[in-house]
Parts: structure tokens; C-alpha cells; sequence
């Protein structure tokens, strides 16, 4: 099994660039997510505060994972790959996904006292 780490694997659609720019936005998408009364009813007000505020975070992830699906259907046009390929995929995105996490990890660090701060000043020594 490979890793697409390219996004080169499958042959993209023409001019799908200029319409993911255009329609690819997440603020184009109205998610909502209803807590129901059984759950409400069961918890404190400071859990329900807090589960508030934690599905926010969900709504708001899945106005962007929406945009990113549309971004899939306009540029590639289909999606039928074989397990194959989706491992492919995955394994690619599954890299550049661990790689931005531990840049984000690094810039944090660089900023704030973090747990972080002894591998970066160890990491810059070198």
C-alpha cells in the first residue's frame, strides 16, 4: 500500500481550482446540531454549558469538513475508488495532517510556555 502524499493519484477535473475557490467556503453551509430534552434534562447547568460550548466546536467542524467534501466532488469526478486508493489517500492526508499538528505545536511553543518548550529549544539547537 502506498501513500498519495502527491494528490496526484487521481486525475483531477478541469477547472475544479477556480470553482472550489468560489463555492468552498463554510460559512455557505448551515449546520445545525440539536441537543435533545432527554440529554438537556439529564444534565447540570454547568454540564450543559459546557457541552454547549463543546458542540459549537462540532458544528463549526462540520461547516468546514461540508466545504471539504464539496471541494472533493468538484475536483474529482467520481467517487468510486477502489480500498486502494482510499487507503492511499488517507495515508497521504493521515501525514500531512501529523505534520501540520506538530508545526502548529512548534508555533504554539515558540509563543506561549508549553509543555512543548523543551523540545523546541532542543529541536533549534540542533
Amino acid at each position: 500500500m502506498r501513500a498519495d502524499v502527491t494528490g496526484l493519484m487521481v486525475k483531477p477535473s478541469p477547472g475544479w481550482e477556480r470553482r472550489v475557490e468560489e463555492l468552498c467556503k463554510p460559512e455557505y453551509f448551515t449546520v445545525e446540531v440539536t441537543i435533545r430534552d432527554v440529554v438537556v434534562g439529564a444534565l447540570t447547568a454547568d454540564e450543559l454549558t459546557r457541552l454547549g460550548y463543546k458542540i459549537e466546536l462540532v458544528r463549526v467542524a462540520a461547516q468546514l469538513m461540508a466545504a471539504g467534501m464539496l471541494k472533493g466532488v468538484l475536483k474529482y469526478p467520481s467517487d468510486t475508488w477502489s480500498v486502494e486508493t482510499w487507503v492511499s489517500h488517507l495515508l497521504g492526508e493521515g501525514a500531512d495532517q501529523m505534520n501540520y499538528q506538530l508545526l502548529l505545536a512548534d508555533a504554539y511553543a515558540r509563543t506561549s510556555k508549553t509543555p512543548f518548550d523543551g523540545v523546541t529549544e532542543e529541536l533549534n539547537a540542533k
